[in-house]
């Protein structure tokens, strides 16, 4: 496994909360960031230009603290996205994650393992690794449920999924499991 190159072009668009995730794949996020921000905004202003049957300094104090808090959160997050989780030391820490994982994985302790996989998506939540490990993981301790969202969720976050196979039949063997329960 090497190292994917930092992507400075988040980085870039960051002033737009939402367009750097949705630049990185993650629409959903995207999304949500981009309407909050938007509408926190909007409502912000509007309390300095409409009369509001509420004090308009605590809608416009509210409202700003959403608006910067979301533009905050988004620069943050497109950072760590683009740029902190691509250097060679995360990439060293989520392929010890990972070996550990699968040790604990393929010697049946599958909390531990659940632990270092789960620790993996708080890292990167659309990790197509972690997710196929952790659906058949979920598959195999009689969660399917659980199953079917890592798989879904995976094959959601990213087009181009190197594991796409490998979650569809998790996803099939999960669906198959839930059906019969």
């Amino acid at each position: 496994m090497s190292a994917a190159r930092p992507n400075p072009l988040p980085l870039l668009l960051a002033p737009i909360p939402g367009l750097p995730q949705w630049v990185l794949g993650r629409a959903r996020s995207a999304f949500f960031l981009f309407i909050t921000f938007v509408f926190a905004a909007n409502l912000a202003l509007l309390s300095r230009i409409v009369p509001l049957p509420l004090p308009s300094h605590a809608v416009f104090a509210c409202a700003s603290a959403i608006a910067v808090g979301t533009f905050v959160f988004g620069a943050v997050d497109a950072w760590r996205l683009a740029i902190a989780n691509r250097t060679r030391r995360a990439h060293a820490e989520r392929e010890q994650w990972f070996l550990q994982g699968r040790a604990r994985y393929l010697a049946r302790d599958y909390g531990a393992a659940r632990e270092r996989f789960l620790h993996m998506l708080d890292r990167d939540s659309a990790d197509p690794l972690a997710r196929v490990t952790l659906a058949a993981l979920e598959r195999r301790t009689g969660n399917p449920h659980t199953a079917i969202e890592h798989a879904n969720a995976a094959l959601r976050s990213w087009k181009d999924n190197p594991f796409k196979a490998e979650l569809e039949r998790e996803l099939a063997l999960a669906l198959e499991d839930a059906r019969g329960r």
